[in-house]
C-alpha cells in the first residue's frame, strides 16, 4: 500500500529537496530503461514457455517501478507548482510593499511643499 509522506523544510530548500527526488527517479528509470533494453535483447531468442512466463514478470515488474517513478514525478510536479504560487505571493507582496512606500514618499513630498 502506498501512503503520502510530508515534512517541512525552509522555503530555500525547496529546490534541492526537488532535485532530490529527480535524482533518484532519474535513477530507477534509468535501471528500468537498462532493463528494458536487455528484455528486447532477451525475448528474441525466447522459445521456451518458462522464459517467456519469466520475461512475463520480468515486464510487469518494470511496469511496476514505471508507475512508482510516474507518482514521485506527480508529487515533483506539484511540488513545483506549490513553490511557483509562492514566488508569485513573494513578489506581489514586494511589489504592494514597494508601491506603498512610493505613496508615502509622495505625501511626504507634498508636505515639503506646504
Amino acid at each position: 500500500m502506498k501512503v503520502k509522506i510530508a515534512y517541512t523544510v525552509e522555503d530555500d530548500q525547496i529546490p534541492a529537496e526537488i532535485a532530490k527526488f529527480l535524482e533518484k527517479t532519474q535513477n530507477k528509470v534509468y535501471e528500468n530503461y537498462k532493463q528494458i533494453k536487455e528484455l528486447g535483447e532477451n525475448i528474441k531468442h525466447a522459445f521456451d514457455a518458462n522464459q517467456l512466463a519469466m520475461y512475463a514478470l520480468q515486464i510487469h515488474s518494470v511496469r511496476k517501478e514505471l508507475v512508482d517513478a510516474d507518482l514521485i514525478l506527480s508529487d515533483c510536479q506539484d511540488i513545483v507548482a506549490g513553490l511557483r504560487r509562492l514566488v508569485e505571493k513573494h513578489i506581489e507582496e514586494e511589489n504592494e510593499q514597494v508601491s506603498g512606500e512610493e505613496v508615502v514618499l509622495e505625501e511626504e513630498e507634498g508636505k515639503d511643499l506646504e
